[in-house]
């Protein structure tokens, strides 16, 4: 809770707000004291009360609220403030007057009343006084907000993407920020949503570019951000959350309509609901970042012109060295693994199809009686996938392993045979990035976005979904002949166009002419 308040009192608005409470608590015991105690007329004394407040009010607004600690801008912010008091004073005079002898409001409460009026025009002036100012007096880099679901140490494309951003735009002259939702994760909907928004607004305020990796949870908050602000909005797509959400709903593997078919179809009311949010945030967009075409080609059906599309394929830095031969002959150990590991990785969704291919191990362990099949990742299907596991009797064959970090993914794919994921979706997979770059031969499916990284028989094996017995072949074959070990190298040199630098300076383009 401690931790809660330390980050709670980092935002301005709540800097503002107490030093405002001070200053209105001084003003309001000095008016009490000359009206009441010294018999003084109200409006004189109220006018005296104003002026000390106002005094002590700029020095905790200036040196602690806003934080503009800069002595030589002095002279204009304390010329702005004196034109911001004189306006207050006479509102505040004007006010109290109204207020007590028109409606005859006890003088206390209708300063309470005034002084919370005047404070959003003072937060907003205040804005412009200690802030704007300065901003006028001196160059600034261009400042990029990034608003994503996901920030490390979370596991996930949102999450890498936004370090690798975060890392790499300084280099080109941006000043980065990354406002996480994980921030605001354990509040109740809607109620966290409403924080992240204050979040967003607070770091915002000085952003240039607010830029939001998803078009739902913190794509609304930043659309509205932007909107308030009056900032470049710019976001990226890398899946429909509307069906996504769909299909999560109790749904079996590959019993949900497909991408495709969902963006003509109506399934409900909340689907529709989170349908509307994210075509309305994508259509405020000046700019849509795709990492695939096959993406492009789904998000335009919501209503977007081409021309505010940009695929910018997701990039790979290393993946964090050479094999390990001790760190692989432990997780080797760990699964008792004496013969062929075959790993699957991804959230544990429907579409994902890990249920098939833990349902295909029977037949995998007759001509492979020593395979063990690892699972990493989390997700609402994991208590299916394990009431699965156990109905097979497979508990020493195939293990789920939940969410492990980047680093040691990357030890799993490299002690890993083979690598197969029977997705019924993916917009552009970065963990096929990964098992590229670690040598291991991949097999999946052709869908979305694994078709613009994958040829069939030349850098992977790629089969139709649904085709189970396919799967099985393929994975058989890079198990069990060297054609794995061809489509792995051939991978690994296909991945080199997928490099972190090409991403970075297609993106820096993109921010520079937005």
């Amino acid at each position: 809770m401690r931790d809660f308040y330390l980050q709670i009192i980092k935002f301005k608005i709540v800097r503002f707000s107490i030093s405002g409470t001070i200053s209105a608590a001084i003003d309001l015991g000095i008016l009490y004291a000359l009206t009441d105690i010294l018999g003084i007329w109200y409006i004189a004394s109220a006018t005296f009360a104003f002026i000390v407040s106002a005094t002590i009010n700029f020095y905790m607004q200036k040196f602690w609220s806003f934080r503009a600690g800069e002595t030589e801008y002095l002279r204009k912010q304390v010329f702005f403030f004196a034109l911001l008091g004189v306006f207050n004073i006479i509102a505040n005079t004007a006010l109290l007057y109204f207020f007590v002898e028109w409606f005859g409001i006890w003088y206390i409460f209708s300063q309470i009343i005034i002084i919370l009026i005047l404070g959003v025009v003072n937060f907003v002036s205040y804005s412009f006084i200690f802030r704007k100012i300065l901003r006028k007096s001196r160059k600034k880099k261009q400042k990029v907000l990034i608003a994503t679901g996901l920030y490390s140490p979370d596991v996930g494309g949102p999450a890498t993407y936004a370090r690798e951003l975060e890392s790499h735009l300084p280099d080109y002259g941006f000043e980065v920020v990354v406002a996480p939702f994980t921030w605001v994760r354990k509040f109740p909907p809607g109620i966290r949503h409403i924080l992240y928004l204050i979040v967003l607004i607070e770091y915002g305020e000085d952003a240039s570019i607010i830029l939001a990796l998803d078009p739902v949870s913190v794509g609304l908050p930043a659309v509205i951000a932007a909107r308030v602000l009056r900032k470049k909005f710019v976001l990226k797509v890398v899946g429909d959350y509307a069906w996504e959400q769909y299909c999560q709903k109790g749904k079996a593997s590959l019993e949900f309509p497909t991408l495709e078919e969902f963006q003509k179809g109506r399934y409900g009311f909340r689907a529709e609901i989170l349908r509307r949010i994210e075509r309305y945030v994508a259509r405020s967009a000046r700019v849509i970042i795709v990492p695939s075409q096959y993406l492009k080609g789904i998000v335009m059906q919501w209503g977007i012109p081409r021309e505010r599309f940009m695929v910018i394929y997701n990039g790979l830095t290393d993946g964090g060295g050479l094999k390990s031969e001790e760190k692989s002959k432990r997780i080797r150990e760990r699964f008792n693994a004496q013969g062929k590991l075959l790993i699957s990785i991804g959230r544990l969704v429907p579409w994902k199809g890990f249920g098939i291919l833990i349902g295909l191990m029977p037949k995998f362990l007759e001509e492979i009686p020593d395979l063990k099949l690892v699972i990493l990742g989390d997700g609402p299907e994991r208590g299916n996938l394990e009431s699965k596991v156990r109905a097979l009797n497979l508990e020493s064959a195939v293990f789920l392993i939940g969410d492990v970090p980047r680093g040691v993914v990357h030890e799993y794919i490299l002690t890993a045979d083979a690598f197969a994921l029977f997705t019924s979706y993916e917009g552009f997979s970065h963990v096929l990035l990964e098992v590229m770059m670690g040598g291991t031969p991949i097999v999946t499916t052709s869908v979305g976005g694994n078709t613009e990284l994958l040829e069939n028989g030349k850098t992977g094996v790629v089969v139709k979904v649904g085709d189970e017995d396919d799967l099985y072949k393929g994975v058989v074959e890079v198990l069990k002949t060297s054609r794995g070990k061809e489509l792995a190298r051939n991978a690994e040199k296909k991945v080199k166009e997928f490099s972190v630098s090409r991403m970075i300076k297609e993106t820096v383009s993109l921010l520079q002419n937005v």
